[in-house]
């Protein structure tokens, strides 16, 4: 007769002892655990298999990427895609290039401008575009561009963060003129020039950092940064415009390179807490150096360190 067994997985037979093949019982199961799909890669249902012969028994579906990003200043923060402002007028200039000139339907509050627009690749921010845009919070340039306008973000008195490309050579006339809560903003190493009033009455800006690209300040480019404590000059630099830095009235120590041969009038008028100009001269070439009237009015009592000795006020 044939053998008896007590189930489908007992090897031995029950009345003669003999042992035949049988299959994995599967009595020990693992999870194959599920992953979430995400904008940059495909997921995976749960699945099962046996601990003891590795047999899939619930196999695992593939779930594919998803379209939900996860922007953190209109930046994926897991795949990189940037959520690009869309609804931003535009000037066309040539066959191939455009200016950002206005922000028409765009309604977002924290700005990320493309590099191409309908094909035209954005070289400049235009005068005047985000004037006086107070609810814009932060604005993402792209490399493209070049140049920012005169008064370009002027009144923007909501805009915290500013990101400007290396691209930039050069910031227009009151660029940033009273954007009082903007707290920093890195000026990029190829910018030559800094306009009049650039960043006029910035009054949330503590430090700057000034590149050595920069050859001139303009007049009024830092005046009424109240809460501006230090501020180095590089050696690029041959001339300080008037009204520069009035009334930063926080300002306790700046360095002057001896590349500097003008400051103009007013220039750090009422900056009533200055103790500490250093200068990298000597005690003559401070002395040789063309000062408007005023320039020092109402400074504190400072000291220029130069090369070869101190000048007390």
């Amino acid at each position: 007769t044939e053998h008896t067994y007590d189930d489908e997985y007992d090897a031995v037979c029950n009345v003669c002892g003999h042992t035949r093949e049988v299959g994995c019982a599967h009595t020990t199961l693992e999870t194959l655990p599920a992953k979430d799909a995400t904008c940059k890669e495909s997921g995976l249902t749960e699945g099962k298999k046996c601990s003891d012969c590795g047999e899939i028994l619930v196999e695992q579906q593939v779930l594919p990427a998803t379209e939900d990003h996860s922007f953190v200043n209109r930046v994926c923060e897991i795949c990189g895609k940037i959520n690009y402002s869309k609804g931003l007028a535009y000037t066309v200039i040539d066959n191939e290039t455009c200016y950002i000139s206005g922000i028409e339907s765009c309604t977002d509050l924290d700005i990320n401008i493309p590099e191409y627009i309908d094909g035209y690749k954005v070289t400049s921010i235009g005068s005047y575009a985000f004037r006086g845009c107070s609810n814009l919070t932060s604005i993402v340039i792209p490399d493209s561009v070049t140049s920012i306008g005169d008064y370009a973000f002027e009144y923007c008195s909501s805009l915290k963060s500013v990101k400007l490309p290396d691209s930039v050579t050069s910031i227009g006339i009151g660029a940033f003129k009273n954007c009082d809560i903007l707290t920093s903003i890195v000026i990029p190493d190829g910018v030559t020039s800094i306009g009049n009033y650039a960043f006029y009455n910035c009054d949330s800006l503590t430090s700057i950092v000034i590149p050595d690209s920069v050859t001139s300040i303009g007049s009024g480019a830092f005046k009424s940064c109240s809460n501006l404590m230090r501020i180095v000059i590089p050696d690029s630099v041959t001339s300080i415009g008037s009204y520069a830095f009035e009334y930063c009235s926080s300002l306790t120590s700046i360095v002057i390179p001896d590349s500097v041969t003008s400051i103009g009038s007013d220039a750090f008028y009422y900056c009533s807490r200055l103790t500490s100009i250093n200068f990298g001269g000597t005690k003559a070439q401070w002395n040789a150096i063309s000062k408007g009237s005023n320039w020092n009015y109402a400074t504190g009592k400072y000291t220029v360190h130069c090369t070869d000795g101190d000048i007390t006020k």
